[in-house]
């Protein structure tokens, strides 16, 4: 007996609707970022201030994919909700996908977009 993944049975963390094509999310993880902060120092030398910024929030997933999906591409913009609230990121990278006994998965990286 053959079990193939045609992409109809979800085990997974989310949905996420990439270029209006729904993708089966594993392992969905978002980071919001960290924080870093230097000090700032007067022309003396002494300590004047600090000065404190967050990095830009990112995130990883692996894509479930049926045969007749497309490979999402950089640069490509959806939306899922973190903590109740609905968040958009922009695809950064895609791995080349791999198939293996008949599922087909992909990892993607994304950043939230800010504005």
């Amino acid at each position: 007996m053959s079990l193939i993944n045609d992409g109809s049975w979800q085990v997974a963390s989310r949905i996420l609707a990439i270029n209006s094509v729904n993708y089966i999310a594993e392992n969905f993880s978002y980071e919001e970022g960290t924080s870093k902060t230097e000090n700032v120092f007067d022309e003396n030398g002494d300590p004047s201030g600090s000065v404190t910024w967050k990095s830009v929030p990112t995130g990883s997933a692996t894509l479930q994919m049926s045969g007749s999906q497309a490979v999402p591409t950089q640069a490509l913009s959806f939306s899922s909700s973190i903590r109740g609230a609905t968040v958009n990121f922009k695809v950064v990278n895609v791995t080349t996908p791999e198939e293996q006994q008949g599922r087909k998965k992909v990892n993607i990286t994304f950043i939230k977009i800010l504005n």
